[in-house]
């Protein structure tokens, strides 16, 4: 009896300890799914929200672009209808010019021929020549007036296109700044898991999800039976 008594409190202890390793491992496995399926679950939510955060990013500047787009061909149609206006009052003031011009050069002849002519009729000549002088003086301020005119519009038109230079030359550098920043978000976007890799980590997180309730179930009936057997 002593015998059967010491055998039995040998088993008792074996399966004692059989039964605390297995505990032990089940904790163990139990603990590292669990931190398996919190750490699945963090990495989901990360690219999820990653992901959301870089498309708002890239639709932002694509409304960004395009509105810049839109607002630049608005300004260079406004300039261009403003430099087509000023070339055509440019031209008139060209032709007034060439107009003036002519006259004052008629003007100038008749005035050499009206003095070189004979002066004996009734003194006729003095009031030609007063005549001519008064509207060759009219014609020089027509004229200055004139090519003040012309020099006016150049200058409006330099400045124009000067500004119009400058503004290109902003909107390039603003176009090219956006697009290297949109380049950057694909390449961000590029390297978060794809979709179907999304999936698979959804699945996943489902899998180990269903384990960890299982356990979970398997645990709580474990302990009523082990209270039932007290």
């Amino acid at each position: 009896k002593k015998i059967e008594g010491e055998q039995q409190q040998h088993i008792h202890a074996a399966l004692l300890t059989q039964e605390n390793e297995f505990e032990n491992r089940f904790k163990n496995e139990f603990s590292e799914r669990d931190a398996k399926y919190d750490e699945c679950k963090l990495q989901l939510k990360s690219a999820q929200d990653e992901n959301i955060e870089l498309r708002q990013e890239m639709d932002e500047l694509q409304n960004a672009l395009l509105s810049t787009s839109l607002s630049h061909q608005q300004n260079l149609e406004v300039r261009d209808s403003t430099q087509s206006m000023l070339e055509e009052e440019l031209e008139r003031a060209n032709t007034a010019v060439y107009t003036l011009s002519k006259q004052c050069e008629e003007l100038t002849l008749k005035l050499k021929q009206v003095g070189n002519a004979d002066n004996t009729i009734g003194g006729g000549g003095m009031g030609d020549d007063q005549l001519i002088a008064f509207e060759m003086d009219t014609l020089k301020k027509r004229l200055h007036e004139a090519r003040e005119t012309c020099l006016k519009y150049e200058a409006e038109i330099e400045k124009l296109c000067k500004e119009q230079q400058r503004a290109q030359k902003a909107h390039d550098h603003s176009t090219s700044k956006m697009q290297q920043t949109m380049e950057k978000l694909r390449e961000k976007l590029q390297r978060l898991p794809a979709e179907d890799e999304c999936v698979l980590l959804k699945e996943k997180v489902r899998v180990l999800q269903r384990q960890f309730m299982m356990n979970n179930g398997d645990v709580e009936a474990d302990d009523e039976a082990d209270e039932r057997n007290r």
